[in-house]
């Protein structure tokens, strides 16, 4: 016994069908299901050459280094000019110079003692007050 569909409902399929398969994106060069399972999931595609780094927040004025493609397939990802094998040590090696460059930033303006640095713009924390090593210390646990 074959079961049909009604034709007001095929045809309303046949109409919706072509728009709704538009209406997302698709990844990079993959088209079914069983290619995508082809794809190593270490490789970057085009669309993120740029940065992959998620973290856009800045304490001290440090940014977090971006992560790009090193171009290399063994190395994968870049951070300042070193690369990695995998994005959790370039992830963390991003954290690490932001918080290297947000400590720098305390404790030049003088781990927030107020008297250290008399007249001079101090950076903001995330919190409002004077910039400290501590405030670093915990923007990098998050």
């Amino acid at each position: 016994m074959k079961f049909l569909l009604p034709p007001a409902l095929l045809s309303l399929l046949h109409l919706a069908l072509p728009a709704l398969s538009h209406a997302s994106p698709q990844p990079a060069l993959i088209s079914t299901d069983w290619e995508m399972s082809l794809v190593p999931r270490h490789t970057l595609f085009l669309r993120q050459l740029s940065d992959l780094q998620t973290f856009d927040s800045a304490l001290g004025g440090t940014k977090a280094s971006p992560i790009t493609n090193s171009g290399d397939t063994q190395r994968p990802f870049q951070v300042d000019g070193d690369t990695f094998d995998s994005f959790a040590s370039a992830a963390q090696r991003s954290c690490d110079n932001q918080f290297k460059g947000c400590s720098d930033a305390a404790n030049q303006d003088g781990n927030g003692n107020k008297n250290a640095r008399k007249g001079k713009e101090k950076r903001q924390s995330g919190g409002g007050g004077a910039l400290t090593v501590q405030a670093c210390d915990e923007q990098r646990s998050k």
